[in-house]
């Protein structure tokens, strides 16, 4: 939520006294029928109307006595609302679209603190509002009175469609109550999986916790010198975390590239990686969206529905079982079915 700190006059971008002196203009001369029909139309249950209606009704308004007049009336608050501040206010995003590019009022400021409808969607935390209004053409340099202006949202908007690809190395089985995370990797993504990061950890555990485990672990995880991908090694090592640094420090790193509830896990079989995190790292899973990417599944429709295009998927290189190449190689197999298939 926005300080309530004093205007600074001399700030770079703020509005001039005389565009204020402009903005702030009475509005008594919206004709009485335009003023009583948006009053009822956008000031009484709002929520409760669709969009088409708002749309028809602000349209008919429009042809009848032009888009000037429209967008000049305000409301009767203390804040002197336009349409389009109004619309955000109630998330009405559809008739945003539709009477935006005609109102002309994507950046109008409103005449109590010059909050844009921008500013407003800030307040709202609703990064689909704001980038819908981005993309309508809305000025994130535009400052309030009180010197504010929606840089850092426009980097969060983009944040947004992130992609979290996460494996996880586990004792047993996700679906074994007894299952805990040995080693994490974590590869952020843009929403056209061109890295942004990456990251792994591994989680200490006891040698002799470690001597218990299954032959496939023993065989697996074994030193590289005999075989394996070495993975005991390096949780008998230095750089091994105990589980409760591990979970603050990817919560940590993912809050760097993901706003709260927006950014969906990714990876093959993730639900699975998803129950563990649910029960051994419960603030990363409250923290990501409950929608999921899961590579498994485009794979196996595409089997079923277009069998060819899983002629030439990539490989796993070496089969190495270690978090982080999972982690790529569900990147790399997402990519080639986006190539064939979006």
């Amino acid at each position: 939520q926005m300080s309530k700190r004093e205007l600074d006059s001399d700030a770079k971008n703020s509005v001039s006294s005389e565009q204020v002196k402009k903005l702030q203009i009475d509005r008594t001369d919206t004709p009485p029928d335009v003023h009583r029909a948006l009053m009822a139309l956008l000031t009484v249950s709002l929520n409760t109307k669709n969009d088409a209606t708002i749309v028809g009704t602000v349209k008919s308004l429009i042809e009848a006595h032009g888009a000037e007049v429209v967008a000049g009336w305000r409301d009767m608050s203390k804040h002197k609302h336009s349409v389009t501040h109004i619309l955000v206010n109630f998330n009405k995003q559809k008739a945003i679209a539709a009477l935006v590019p005609v109102l002309g009022q994507i950046n109008t400021p409103r005449s109590s603190d010059l909050c844009t409808p921008l500013h407003l969607s800030i307040w709202k935390k609703n990064l689909e509002l704001s980038a819908l209004l981005i993309d309508l053409g809305a000025d994130c340099t535009l400052k309030n009175s009180y010197g504010e202006d929606c840089e850092k949202l426009k980097a969060q908007v983009a944040q947004q469609n992130n992609i979290v690809f996460l494996d996880l190395e586990l004792t047993a089985v996700p679906s074994d109550p007894s299952s805990s995370i040995l080693e994490v990797a974590v590869v952020v993504t843009d929403m056209h999986l061109s890295e942004l990061s990456r990251k792994g950890w591994v989680v200490k555990k006891a040698a002799e916790d470690m001597a218990k485990l299954p032959r496939w672990h023993q065989k697996h995880f074994q030193s590289v010198e005999a075989g394996g991908n070495g993975l005991f090694d390096d949780i008998a090592g230095t750089k091994a975390l105990e589980l409760g640094v591990v979970a603050k420090e990817v919560l940590e790193y993912v809050q760097g590239y993901c706003p709260e509830k927006c950014c969906s896990l990714a990876g093959f079989s993730v639900h699975g990686d998803r129950e563990v995190l649910k029960k051994e790292i419960p603030e990363l899973y409250n923290y990501m969206s409950h929608q999921i990417i899961d590579v498994s599944t485009i794979m196996n429709l595409s089997g079923k529905w277009k069998p060819d295009v899983l002629i030439g998927k990539p490989d796993q290189q070496g089969g190495s079982h270690r978090a982080m190449s999972d982690v790529v190689h569900s990147i790399e197999t997402l990519k080639y079915f986006k190539a064939k298939l979006w």
